[in-house]
């Protein structure tokens, strides 16, 4: 599959009409966001390795660091890109808030937007990302991360470029 924990590296390749991307950007404006504190986020600090992908075995190791900027939970995630192989990191602010930004694609060089908005709840990170190009909405993913013992697991869904994304991610703590 061509995702990995939290892999928000897009591949422009195809348009869609600018309808959709007001569908896109209303149900992300319109999400309605749970009350929660900051005990509701997971404490998913640390080093992973020997993960799967829908049960298959996944290179790589992923770190996690959480920090707090005004009082809100910060995620920092790290993790190899399986596709340039070089190494990414995602961060998310726990805020519920919309949170806009530019991306280059590694493949294409192309200037993506991405719009994120990240939660947690009921000990899990909870992030909704749309991704779109020139206005014109490329997919919409939803991750949720969550610790069990010495495993995180990562569910990631949604879909992009017309594909549907359905993935499980399982690594263990070094």
């Amino acid at each position: 599959m061509r995702s990995t924990l939290l892999l928000f590296s897009f591949f422009v390749a195809s348009t869609l009409n600018a309808e959709t991307l007001s569908s896109l950007q209303i149900e992300l404006d319109s999400m309605e966001i749970p009350q929660f504190t900051a005990t509701d986020c997971p404490k998913i600090e640390g080093r992973f390795s020997q993960c799967t992908s829908n049960g298959v075995p996944y290179e790589g190791e992923l770190i996690v660091e959480m920090d707090q900027f005004n009082g809100i939970p910060v995620y920092h995630v790290q993790f190899p890109d399986p596709f340039t192989q070089k190494e990414r990191r995602e961060t998310f602010k726990m805020n519920g808030k919309r949170e806009t930004r530019q991306e280059i694609d590694p493949e294409t060089g192309f200037t993506l937007t991405v719009d994120s908005m990240a939660f947690c709840t009921n000990q899990s990170v909870d992030a909704t990302i749309t991704v779109s190009k020139f206005l014109l909405p490329l997919g919409k993913l939803r991750t949720q991360i969550s610790k069990q013992k010495e495993k995180i697991i990562a569910q990631l869904t949604g879909n992009y470029l017309d594909q549907k994304i359905l993935e499980t991610i399982i690594c263990e703590k070094n």
